[in-house]
């Protein structure tokens, strides 16, 4: 949790010293980040809890959300693609990286992001033998003023 904690504070440094000075100097901007664990989509008696975690998503009135610990056609989730369905559950647009195979599919990270990814870039990092593989995501967005927005997340 920590972690998380810290390269968001990064993620948010990163975002505004990369911004035009004139999005900086606007009174009361507002960006809403959130970072959610969905846990596979499922509850500690590993019920299947996505259209929770979308009402979740949906109410925060987020922006941008990175989420960990998603699977995608992996065994244990019934091989569904998990970021698709918050995509759709929550009408935004999604960005997936697989951060290691799992059980006959992919397990990651994911953004999501109201506005439209016009650009998007993904990193995966050494890790020593016997460790979970680590990734990175990067997103660019268009909000609908004439800026871009930038973001960057990870699980460590």
């Amino acid at each position: 949790m920590f972690h998380e904690l810290i390269v968001l504070i990064i993620s948010i440094i990163i975002f505004l010293t990369n911004q035009p000075q004139a999005l900086m100097d606007v009174e009361n901007q507002v960006v809403n980040l959130m970072s959610y664990n969905i846990r596979h989509g499922t509850d500690i008696h590993d019920h299947n809890t996505l259209e929770e975690q979308a009402g979740v998503i949906v109410k925060s009135g987020a922006w941008l959300v990175g989420i960990q610990e998603v699977d995608n056609n992996t065994k244990r989730t019934g091989h569904v693609d998990q970021s698709l369905i918050l995509s759709q559950l929550t009408g935004m647009n999604v960005f997936f990286t697989s951060s290691m195979p799992y059980q006959g599919g992919e397990y990651g990270i994911a953004l999501l992001s109201k506005y439209a990814i016009v650009m998007s870039k993904e990193h995966h990092f050494k890790t020593r033998p016997g460790m979970e593989p680590r990734s990175c995501q990067v997103i660019r967005v268009t909000p609908p003023q004439p800026q871009l927005l930038s973001s960057g997340r990870s699980i460590l």
